[in-house]
């Protein structure tokens, strides 16, 4: 945990994700283009199951629509480090506009290394969410690749992927469980 060691978690009002708006925006908008190709890899799969199921004549076009599924994927991984690099100066003024509210809002002093952890973690609960949302077979290596994308360029430290993953200052009401597994 961080300096004062009370674990922060719901109680804590500067992890709330409300604070961190314009950063959450900024995430959801660098990982749109990759969540809409999963969505439509989902949907096409779905669509080739249908029709091999249906047997006989869908069969061929079932068949296609599943090879283009598969070629889709091979896209993602290069969209995911990409994006990062291309929309790093933006997330980093999302976030210090957030923390900056948040400083001249917040009555006394504020620890600006906990302000930036908070910071931090909320990119990673948009990316997890983003990356790791909707259940497909590929969902551990995409948000295991911008998870280490996001470290390697900057964008978060290796303590907020650690406080993410294990779940303090989790976002939800119930607190704990925030993070993922990458």
């Amino acid at each position: 945990p961080p300096a004062g060691g009370d674990g922060g978690g719901d109680g804590d009002p500067m992890f709330r994700p409300g604070v961190w708006w314009r950063t959450a925006l900024a995430v959801r908008s660098l990982f749109h283009p990759v969540v809409r190709k999963r969505e439509r890899m989902r949907r096409q799969t779905e669509e080739a199951l249908e029709a091999s199921a249906a047997g006989g004549e869908g069969m061929d076009e079932g068949d296609n629509a599943a090879a283009a599924g598969t070629d889709e994927t091979e896209d993602l991984m290069p969209d995911v480090t990409d994006a990062v690099n291309r929309f790093k100066p933006v997330v980093l003024a999302a976030l210090a506009r957030d923390a900056d509210a948040y400083d001249s809002a917040a009555p006394g002093r504020v620890d600006d290394d906990r302000l930036l952890l908070a910071g931090e973690v909320s990119i990673l609960s948009v990316a997890g969410t983003s990356l790791g949302g909707a259940g497909a077979d590929d969902d551990g290596v995409l948000l295991a690749a911008g998870l280490e994308r996001l470290m390697d360029c900057g964008v978060v430290s290796g303590l907020a992927v650690a406080t993410w993953a294990l779940g303090e200052h989790s976002p939800t009401e119930g607190g704990g469980g925030g993070g993922g597994t990458p």
